[in-house]
């Protein structure tokens, strides 16, 4: 099984890797120029840095947390490092675009009214709304790895976006950083968006492997919440969370 998410993963860096090159027919000596730019280096930094906080982070620091603030508040305050990091990314990727934008042209006007003015909008607007549909549905618990802090919801989640697009908060994040980026015309915006998806396929390959043993060994033994935007533990004392642990720890949940 570890092979398949490693093959997986090695599939699409080598994907990423032809769509740089294929950028760099399209755009000669675009990569280049752009690593040139602080600001796209500081994009690339924070896009490879963001998934090994939220993955990495957890794992050689949950069981301390847990012990010293409860499972409830670590998991909310864990959530606050990932939303400011993720705000973080968000506005590096603005910057470079927008200090970029107009860096290329398309081969006739029309084409480029209809591709920045149409396409280039329905697909940023299309990725925020897929994302930020699936964090509605999953909440709290189930946005931010609850499963690190073994918390869980107490079903799998089909709704839309789920049933409509895979990976949707992923998948989502990229065609809004796109879309923008080609929405500028900014040359380093598309590469930073092309990184950004070779990073978030590697990391989905370790989420993947990981949620895979999750809900195969450690299910039972989590705290099954029938809603991901339950956060009133987070605000109880520890005493009070573990209380509150024991009502949740085993509802009839099937996965």
């Amino acid at each position: 099984m570890a092979r398949y998410y490693w093959s997986y993963a090695a599939w699409y860096l080598a994907l990423t890797g032809i769509m740089l090159l294929a950028s760099q027919w399209l755009f000669p000596g675009s990569l280049f120029a752009a690593l040139q730019s602080q600001t796209f280096l500081a994009g690339i930094a924070i896009v490879v840095y963001c998934p090994v906080q939220w993955n990495v982070l957890p794992i050689i620091s949950a069981d301390f947390w847990i012990r010293h603030l409860g499972r409830f508040k670590a998991m909310f305050w864990f959530t606050w490092l990932v939303v400011a990091c993720t705000a973080i990314r968000v506005m590096l990727f603005k910057r470079v675009a927008a200090e970029d934008s107009g860096s290329f042209d398309f081969p006739t006007s029309e084409m480029e009214r209809y591709v920045t003015q149409v396409i280039a909008p329905a697909m940023k607007w299309y990725g925020v709304l897929v994302s930020q549909a699936s964090v509605f549905q999953l909440g709290l618990y189930g946005t931010y790895m609850g499963e690190y802090f073994n918390i869980c919801l107490s079903t799998f989640v089909y709704a839309f976006p789920f049933n409509h697009i895979s990976n949707p908060m992923y998948m989502g994040t990229f065609l809004a950083h796109l879309g923008e980026s080609v929405a500028l015309k900014s040359v380093n915006g598309v590469l930073l968006s092309i990184i950004f998806y070779g990073v978030m396929r590697c990391a989905l390959a370790f989420e993947i492997a990981l949620m895979d043993s999750f809900y195969k060994s450690n299910v039972s033994k989590a705290v099954k919440m029938l809603s991901g935007w339950d956060v009133r533990a987070a605000f109880m004392s520890r005493e009070k969370q573990e209380e509150y642990e024991r009502l949740h720890m085993d509802p009839a949940a099937t996965y």
